[in-house]
């Protein structure tokens, strides 16, 4: 929950965030107070003198960040005082030669810095100051401020569940808990995005902004669900065509099958297994394989790599059956999975980038919770169906997962959206093959 205060200067609006926190839950103990005015003058220190005595004996843990509150590392689950948003605003617009930094780049940084404390405490209490309803008349660069507060002020308006003005003391309540639809409505545009991005099955449009990103990775798995869907279908129309005379078109259905998921997806994966591929054969440093990543140019080892990619799939595919299939079908949303979990949990090989970008953007314990209610579901569901199959297919995707960490974190000191990709598409080779290995040995009599 986030509780935007704001008010006039003087108006009690600190006094009641903070009597407002620590009577929501007495049993919690400790809250962190996050302390962003810098003590510049005599003026400032007394404020800060005066905060301090106010908070005594509430159970206040005081950090002091200025600039840069997303790189703040701070307890789960404990409550949050951010205060306040005017000066946190003012450090990160003005430049020590007293120059301005863009408007919009500073509205974003900071609300980075609050989404980030949301992802670590269910109440967050922010408190902001209402500075423009004085007079006008100021200077330019006063000007600047005002308006980027304003900026800010009103995106934390729409993220806050309660937003309350104190006017001489007084709470007026502006907004109680009535974010239901706009909920509703940032699920719906995260699942636009998220098929936007990671498919071609046409969406409606939708704006790129972090907040609409939120719940992106939550849908991510649901792409693997219509591919999984697509292909038994195909396999399923292949055997009853060859059951009822159409004649033997196996090969064009195998190949059929192995390219649904490029057809549904572009082949964004495919492209990051390539350029992973380079990166790997280059044997150079983490730095140098990161800028081969970037790079658009398939090499030689991309080219090989690829060849025997799709060799493997059509000697794979050539031997599926009904049960083998059924595996497979599920193995594309476990894949998806697991390579979503890896976005919201393992270290970002760059701080710009994609999944970089959808990681800060994600709501990550929100995200971390769905991906992991799919994890077991799935772990549950596939070797329900399979049998012995189903459970090479579990077994098979943890061990290339254990892999991928390793890798990752030893070739790249992280995870990109190139290498997001590279597991995607190994974990669902190696899953196919075992599948299907497994299920030859079984049909052999070897194992029953």
């Amino acid at each position: 929950m986030i509780h935007l205060v704001t008010g006039g200067s003087g108006s009690g609006k600190s006094e009641y965030a903070e009597n407002w926190l620590t009577g929501i839950n007495k049993k919690d103990g400790t809250y962190i107070y996050i302390a962003t005015m810098q003590p510049y003058t005599e003026e400032t220190m007394k404020k800060i003198e005066r905060h301090h005595r106010l908070r005594a004996g509430k159970g206040f843990r005081t950090l002091e960040k200025y600039t840069d509150l997303s790189e703040l590392e701070i307890p789960k689950n404990q409550g949050i005082l951010l205060e306040c948003i005017s000066n946190l605003v003012a450090n990160e617009l003005y430049r020590e030669d007293g120059t301005l930094n863009d408007l919009k780049e500073t509205k974003e940084k900071v609300l980075a810095g609050v989404r980030r404390l949301s992802n670590s405490t269910t109440r967050l209490v922010i408190v902001t100051n209402e500075v423009n309803a004085d007079i006008n008349g100021y200077s330019e660069e006063t000007e600047k401020y005002r308006e980027c507060i304003g900026m800010v002020n009103q995106s934390l308006a729409e993220l806050a569940d309660i937003v309350t003005e104190v006017v001489y003391g007084i709470p007026v309540c502006i907004r109680k808990e009535q974010k239901k639809y706009e909920e509703y409505k940032k699920i719906w545009n995260s699942f636009k995005i998220a098929f936007s991005m990671y498919s071609r099955i046409p969406m409606p449009r939708s704006e790129w902004t972090d907040e609409n990103k939120s719940y992106a990775m939550c849908f991510f798995p649901w792409i693997g669900a219509v591919i999984g869907l697509l292909s038994y279908v195909v396999f399923r129309f292949s055997k009853w065509f060859d059951g009822n005379g159409g004649g033997n078109y196996s090969l064009f259905f195998v190949i059929f099958l192995i390219l649904i998921p490029v057809f549904i997806t572009g082949g964004i994966h495919l492209d990051g297994f390539l350029d992973t591929q380079d990166a790997l054969s280059s044997w150079q440093t983490k730095e140098r394989r990161l800028e081969i990543l970037k790079d658009s140019h398939a090499g030689a080892f991309a080219i090989i790599s690829c060849t025997v990619y799709f060799l493997m799939y059509t000697g794979v595919y050539s031997c599926l059956s009904v049960r083998s299939m059924e595996v497979i079908a599920y193995s594309f949303m476990l894949s998806r999975t697991l390579s979503g979990l890896s976005v919201v949990t393992f270290p970002q090989a760059r701080k710009k980038g994609m999944v970089a970008d959808f990681s800060e953007s994600a709501s990550t314990r929100i995200t971390r919770m769905v991906l992991g209610i799919y994890l077991i579901v799935l772990c549950f569901l596939i070797p329900l169906t399979g049998g012995i199959c189903g459970i090479g297919c579990v077994i098979s995707a943890g061990v290339v997962f254990g892999y991928y960490y390793r890798m990752a974190m030893k070739n790249f000191g992280g995870v990109t959206g190139d290498l997001c990709g590279y597991f995607l598409q190994v974990c669902e080779l190696v899953m196919a093959l075992v599948v299907v290995a497994v299920d030859i040995v079984v049909k052999s009599g070897i194992i029953k």
